[in-house]
């Protein structure tokens, strides 16, 4: 009976050392996954403070806010504007011929649909 009595506390005290090595171990990965994440945390910190201070410093360049990708007309020489401006120039400015020859072409559609003819 005393001998049976040894081997359970025997048997308890192993249960509860391997109870403790395995609290032991689960307190070991839960601190080794804190560590990680604040290691993850402080990295990500960090790359956001980069971004912020790149972002200031493009900003403090002159112009470079203002700057925007030039038009046709910006990269075009003195000499292309002149010469675009002379041809412009020849094209008519006839805005009464213009409504003339639409007045023109309304009337013709009507009395095409009046006469029964298909358009198509």
């Amino acid at each position: 009976l005393k001998q049976q009595d040894q081997q359970d506390q025997q048997d308890q005290q192993d249960q509860q050392d391997q109870q403790d090595q395995q609290d032991q171990q689960d307190q070991q990965d839960q601190q080794d996954q804190q560590d990680q994440q604040d290691q993850q945390d402080q990295q990500d910190q960090q790359e956001q403070e980069q971004g912020a201070r790149d972002k200031e410093q493009e900003e403090q360049k002159p112009g470079a806010r203002d700057q925007e990708p030039m038009t046709n007309d910006q990269q075009l020489t003195q000499e292309e504007k002149l010469s675009q401006e002379q041809w412009l120039k020849r094209i008519p400015d006839d805005p009464a011929g213009l409504l003339r020859r639409k007045f023109e072409y309304q009337y013709r559609q009507r009395a095409r649909s009046d006469s029964g003819e298909q358009q198509w």
